[in-house]
């Protein structure tokens, strides 16, 4: 049986120039310099030469000897120095690696100590002592739990408490196994190299991959009535659902209140054409993502949201979830016009009056403006941005029109600059108008009104419940103002609802 064994080399001294390293007389590794760590290079077992030579100089050879090599993993530490100024001679050690698979939950951690001027060292984290009293070329491996972990290289003592002379952060995942290589001087002034300490991290064996499936999912762009979507396919390893996230997932992070759909349970497998329910529907194009989900209490029943992300999280690969965005586009949602709901109303004890408005359809900079007739112009009472279909109220800070009848317009393309109460509106802004409503509004009557509109509504005929209210009522004025929602200019004619509205006055008059 033939079998392969594994060999890395490490250059750890810190007075040599670059290498080239040469096995049984072929170059293997060129022009490696100081704290160069190679990968491995899969040889043959059995006996090997091994030679090191300055890069590019392959007759200036600083090493050679042959070494036996079993069915495993060997890095050849390079360390020392040659010069003959140095204190510890250059060689090269060859380690016997353990990257063997560590306890389950733990990782495996080495250090090899490679700094010719350091004393010996102890290498402590959260003031325990992993490795003790280890001098020059001397190593050695501990296991610790998965975790995060400082490691502080000091100068050896009874209590583990020297000098740091260096410390790395190490992030330790479970299975992995690293080592760290302490090289270079301590003190380089006055040292035949000025290469200074440091520490040399490297990963000997990583968390090995899950051999499980991965979950995968496709959707496409697609057309849809508003009430689903659906998904082209899906594989849950696991079983699962497909669960269906507007694009607050991604603008705000927000991995509970983006979902708008999850599909019923899917058995473990692959699936396609998964149609997922869209509970409170979409009435406008958008993207949506799709992400599959995990059943992890085994129920059936999606309980990722009700549980705050603690059961059935989403199957994931690479670090993150497994998504798949498409652009939905909702049939006739290009064809919804906007509308603007008005009713007669009396003035709110804020100064507001309500106003509905569906503005499907609109874009950007669009505004909501409450006007009305006087002497042929319009003027403005309150203005209000529009969000989306929203209940608004409108601030009316010029009452002037009051009692009487007052328009309110959708306006495309306004500036919240262009128009302030009293101000009038130009022809201009009302070539922008988008769609309009008419209505009656009256003054709130404050506590001293009331008695005397209790003895004076027969007589006078004024506002609410009064004769000339029948003859000025909302079908007469609906009929005979045009609007009924039209474009442009239909809104402004609230004159005929004046006129109408003194008719009635006169009328009541001459009774």
């Amino acid at each position: 049986m033939n079998e392969t064994a594994e060999l890395r080399v490490v250059h750890a001294s810190p007075d040599a120039p670059n290498v080239d390293v040469y096995v049984d007389g072929d170059a293997v590794l060129e022009n490696v310099s100081f704290s160069g760590v190679s990968e491995y290079l899969e040889l043959s077992t059995g006996s090997h030469e091994i030679e090191v030579t300055a890069a590019g100089e392959p007759d200036t050879s600083v090493f050679a000897d042959e070494v036996e090599l079993g069915s495993g993993s060997y890095t050849a530490v390079a360390l020392g120095e040659v010069s003959d100024r140095g204190d510890e001679p250059f060689t090269v050690e060859v380690l016997e690696d353990d990257n063997s698979q560590p306890p389950e939950g733990e990782a495996r951690v080495r250090v090899v100590h490679a700094s010719p001027d350091a004393p010996n060292v102890d290498v402590t984290a959260g003031g325990d002592a992993l490795f003790e009293d280890v001098g020059f070329g001397g190593s050695g491996y501990v296991t610790v739990p998965e975790g995060n972990y400082s490691l502080q290289v000091r100068a050896a003592q009874d209590d583990n408490q020297g000098d740091v002379v260096d410390t790395l952060d190490l992030s330790a995942e479970a299975g992995s196994v690293y080592t760290a290589f302490a090289v270079g001087y301590v003190q380089p002034v006055g040292s035949p190299g000025d290469e200074a300490f440091g520490i040399v991290p490297t990963v000997d064996r990583q968390t090995e991959a899950d051999d499980e499936e991965t979950a995968t999912v496709s959707f496409g762009n697609q057309s849809t009535e508003g009430g689903s979507v659906t998904v082209d396919s899906v594989s849950v390893p696991e079983g699962g659902f497909v669960v269906m996230h507007d694009s607050t997932l991604v603008t705000d992070g927000d991995a509970l209140g983006s979902v708008v759909g999850v599909s019923d349970y899917l058995d473990a497998g692959d699936h396609e054409d998964v149609t997922v329910d869209l509970p409170d529907g979409i009435d406008e194009d958008q993207e949506l993502i799709a992400m599959p989900h995990r059943d992890t209490n085994g129920n059936e029943g999606y309980d990722f949201a009700d549980s705050e992300g603690s059961e059935d999280g989403p199957y994931t690969a690479d670090g993150g979830a497994v998504t798949d965005a498409g652009q939905v586009t909702v049939e006739g949602a290009e064809d919804a016009e906007p509308s603007v709901t008005f009713e007669d109303q009396t003035l709110g004890e804020d100064g507001g009056v309500d106003v509905s408005v569906n503005d499907a359809g609109l874009g950007q900079g669009s505004w909501l403006v409450v006007t009305y007739e006087d002497n042929g112009s319009l003027v403005i009472a309150g203005v209000s941005e529009l969000a989306d279909s929203n209940d608004l109220t409108v601030t009316v800070d010029d009452a002037g029109g009051f009692p009487g009848a007052h328009t309110a317009h959708v306006i495309s393309n306004l500036s919240t600059a262009d128009y302030a109460p009293g101000d009038t509106v130009s022809e201009e802004t009302a070539g922008n108008v988008v769609v309009n409503a008419n209505a009656e509004v009256t003054e709130a009557m404050d506590d001293g009104d009331e008695g005397m509109d209790d003895g004076t509504d027969e007589g006078d005929g004024d506002m609410e419940g009064n004769v000339s209210d029948e003859g000025t009522g909302d079908e007469g004025t609906d009929e005979g103002d045009g609007d009924d929602g039209g474009q442009g200019m239909p809104g402004f004619t609230a004159v005929a609802a004046l006129v109408a509205l003194v008719a009635a006055a006169l009328v009541a008059r001459n009774e």
